[in-house]
């Protein structure tokens, strides 16, 4: 990735354009960091929301990030069209500090822009959150960024950021308990099921069943084509209905609801 240039992103921005419209799908959310997705989006003619990934794990640099963020969120806005809409992406736990996370609560709240986070992707986030170990909080370490347990899981922690009341996308959701699936629910939030990236990146199996038991929003997603090869979601359907069947869960989804 940190060698493709930006006529490469285009070009692979443009290809996620084309399996989706292939796919059937008009309506894409697409979280990205480089400006070329808004441009692909806009070329496919398909309704889009495009959120603004940030990142900021140093809380001294929240102010910094959150300026950068809103820059970028300026020429988005000036650049799209009416079809397309903007919102921001706090990429995740591990690599947005507490502080940034408030700040933009806040200023989505303000500004009534739609959220997306990646949240309880992996057991080594729930290590980093819950305990402030493995390898996130190596790295962090490593670049002289303070680390603290929380003692609570990712889902808590967004709740008590304030982000949650924003209701925005969760991204995979795997290490979520039944406590955490409820303040899902209840907080209006949705979740995007990803099983072929989580099963390519071995973070495990999110609990489908257990997400719509509990009420929650559940809808299909890709990732990025760089954790699944792929961003036809009929696949992913295929795909999440085939691995619901191998874990053996009580609650087994008809072929045709992963299609709804």
């Amino acid at each position: 990735y940190g060698r493709l240039d930006e006529d490469d992103l285009l070009c692979s921005a443009r290809l996620g354009v084309i399996e989706a419209t292939r796919a059937g799908i008009t309506t894409i959310a697409d979280i990205a960091d480089a400006g070329v997705s808004l441009a692909a989006l806009m070329e496919g003619g398909l309704r889009a929301v495009l959120y603004q990934e940030v990142f900021g794990p140093d809380p001294d640099q929240a102010e910094e990030s959150l300026g950068g963020l809103q820059e970028k969120l300026e020429s988005h806005e000036a650049a799209r069209a009416p079809r397309v809409s903007i919102g921001i992406s706090p990429h995740s736990p591990y690599t947005v500090s507490r502080r940034l996370f408030e700040m933009l609560a806040e200023f989505a709240q303000a500004g009534g822009y739609p959220v997306s986070v990646h949240a309880a992707e992996s057991a080594a986030e729930g290590a980093f959150v819950r305990k402030a170990e493995g390898p996130f909080a190596d790295y962090l370490r490593s670049r002289n960024i303070e680390v603290k347990p929380l003692g609570e899981s990712t889902i808590r922690f967004l709740e008590e950021t304030g982000l949650l009341a924003t209701a925005p996308l969760l991204a995979h959701c795997i290490d979520c308990s039944q406590e955490d699936l409820r303040i899902v629910a209840r907080s209006g939030s949705a979740i995007a099921h990803c099983p072929k990236s989580n099963a390519k990146l071995g973070h495990g199996t999110a609990p489908l069943a257990a997400m719509l038991r509990e009420g929650a929003r559940v809808g299909l997603g890709s990732d990025g084509v760089i954790c699944n090869n792929t961003c036809d979601l009929l696949e992913e359907a295929r795909f999440g209905a085939l691995l619901q069947r191998a874990g053996g869960e009580e609650d087994i989804l008809a072929a045709g609801e992963f299609l709804r």
